[in-house]
C-alpha cells in the first residue's frame, strides 16, 4: 500500500515522502558524479551563449 502512495505522490508532486527522507543519500551519491562529469567534459556553458557573452563584453 505504501508503494501506491509513493507512486501517487510522484505522479502529482514529482517526488514522494521516501525521496525526501533519503535526499541526503541521493545527493551525496549523484551530485559529485555529475560535477565530475561536467569537469571532465568541460560542458558548463553552450558555445553559442559564451560567444554571445564575449560579444556583449567587447561592446559588439
Amino acid at each position: 500500500m505504501d508503494d501506491i502512495k509513493c507512486c501517487t505522490e510522484r505522479i502529482t508532486k514529482g517526488y514522494c515522502s521516501k525521496d525526501v527522507d533519503n535526499i541526503d543519500i541521493w545527493f551525496l551519491n549523484i551530485i559529485p558524479d555529475m560535477l565530475q562529469s561536467l569537469m571532465d567534459k568541460k560542458m558548463g556553458v553552450p558555445k553559442e551563449i559564451y560567444d554571445n557573452y564575449e560579444n556583449i563584453e567587447n561592446g559588439i
